[in-house]
């Protein structure tokens, strides 16, 4: 009944439950959740402000700091460079989680840093509307609990109902790249 759901793609997207229905806002423009400033006076973004939660949460945001420390540290023998062939037209989202596991230190700050920007938005957003389930997709969660542990940990420390007996879930979203034409399909069944 009392929902989040957060899409890490281009953006950071999001949709907001309460009470069983969809949560639009006066003006329609309610989950906008990817444009909260993390950042005072951060990445500019492509809506105006900077510091934006999406232009560090988004795969676009792991994309950037991943070419930003590959940068930083030069080294063409490095697991990281190798992945890309020497090449940072071919980092990905997928580029610093696995030079992680390749045992490259570069990635594996990437991976922590993103991941730390990653927690703080979700948990602003658990703290302003306590949902009972937070759901989280878009490719990057294809890292399953490399990912989402962290997360947990991250947010059952920083949380404000930190000592509280309902606590929200936060899982990996189960619809993957159907989820938009299923919720469609759901919308145009509920007006027949």
């Amino acid at each position: 009944r009392n929902a989040l759901a957060i899409t890490l793609g281009t953006g950071v997207g999001s949709g907001i439950i309460i009470d069983g229905k969809i949560y639009s806002g006066s003006n329609f423009c309610a989950g906008e959740m990817g444009h909260t400033v993390i950042v005072f006076n951060g990445r500019h973004c492509s809506c105006g402000r900077d510091g934006c939660w999406e232009r560090y949460s988004s795969a676009t945001g792991l994309i950037i700091s991943t070419k930003e420390a590959m940068l930083a540290n030069p080294d063409k023998e490095s697991p990281i460079w190798k992945l890309v062939d020497g090449n940072l037209d071919n980092v990905n989202g997928r580029t610093a989680f696995d030079a992680m596991r390749a045992g490259d230190p570069v990635g594996k700050a990437v991976v922590d840093e993103y991941i730390k920007y990653l927690s703080v938005g979700l948990t602003d957003m658990i703290n302003i509307f306590q949902p009972a389930i937070l759901c989280i997709g878009g490719g990057i969660c294809n890292e399953g609990e490399t990912l989402l542990a962290p997360v947990r940990a991250f947010i059952d420390r920083e949380q404000y109902a930190m000592n509280s007996t309902k606590k929200t879930k936060v899982c990996k979203a189960q619809l993957g790249n159907d989820a938009g034409i299923i919720g469609a399909a759901l919308l145009g069944k509920q007006e027949d």
